[in-house]
């Protein structure tokens, strides 16, 4: 619901600066979630962990209660039973999340082996800080240029760099260089995110929006659940490496790349019919 907010809440033009600040936001929240129920667990039983994750639900929720949004306007078109998915861009963009978090997912997993194996079960926490961190930069200075050129041809570059990254993981076994890589990841990764989630915002048709969204997080946690299981399987068939594991993610990525060439630019926004009209052509390309 905050990511199909954005449109409304600011103009056009800063609209690529919201989703890599909703970006940033998600990867701080990846880290230190964690991080503060490691520093919760000397002092407290497991349930504090489970009491402090509700607090911070309930919190989130009446902050964005206090939001107020402006009532929608015009005639409601009539609802198609598929919803968003009824649209083309739609589910090639809803797809192209998929790769993307079964690459995550595994990636995560594959992280965890070269940490373990170098005999430092916890500097796979530190790896996976560089990849925030890198992401952080990337969407925070790209969130602030200009966005220019074909979306699709952006992520499909985006996910190749990504895909190429990760089969060099692959041979990567020291923790500095396997850390300098996934910095790389990162950098590559939170550019990517941000114009996803741009593009997305834009495909959806406004009373969909919402739902489009809702989709994506869906699409994403099955997707995280599949690569993460995917690459288990891997790293426990190779004896611990996490060479095939970190290869299974980089075709995941590979594949983003090809979807993402199915991507069309959204329709130019200059007045209503001719919105409406384009944006009907668009739904016809798939």
């Amino acid at each position: 619901m905050v990511r199909s907010s954005w449109p409304v809440l600011v103009s056009g033009e800063q609209l690529k600066t919201a989703f890599a600040l909703d970006a940033v936001l998600n990867e701080v929240m990846f880290v230190s979630g964690p991080l503060i129920v490691s520093g919760l667990m000397p002092f407290a039983s497991p349930n504090a962990a489970v009491v402090f994750a509700a607090c911070s639900t309930t919190a989130g929720v009446l902050l964005l209660l206090t939001v107020s949004l402006p009532a929608p306007t015009g005639e409601r078109a009539e609802r198609h039973f598929l919803g968003p998915l009824s649209h083309g861009q739609v589910r090639v963009l809803l797809g192209i999340v998929v790769c993307d978090t079964v690459a995550y997912g595994g990636m995560v997993v594959a992280i965890a082996a070269p940490a373990g194996g170098d005999g430092s079960g916890g500097s796979s926490g530190v790896l996976l800080s560089v990849l925030s961190l890198g992401a952080v930069i990337s969407a925070l200075i790209y969130g602030a240029r200009e966005r220019k050129g074909r979306p699709g041809l952006q992520l499909a570059l985006y996910h190749a760099a990504s895909a190429a990254l990760l089969v060099i993981s692959a041979q990567v076994s020291h923790l500095v260089w396997a850390g300098l890589v996934l910095l790389l990841v990162g950098m590559v990764g939170g550019r990517r995110d941000t114009l996803h989630q741009v593009v997305l915002g834009e495909a959806a048709p406004e009373e969909y929006r919402t739902e489009a969204f809702a989709w994506m997080s869906t699409f994403m946690w099955g997707g995280y659940a599949l690569g993460s299981s995917l690459s288990g399987q891997l790293v426990g068939a190779d004896d611990g490496s996490h060479t095939w594991a970190f290869a299974a993610a980089a075709a995941a990525a590979a594949l983003a790349a090809v979807v993402s060439l199915l991507v069309r630019p959204a329709p130019a926004t200059t007045g209503v019919a001719e919105q409406a009209s384009a944006g009907e052509d668009q739904r016809e390309i798939l």
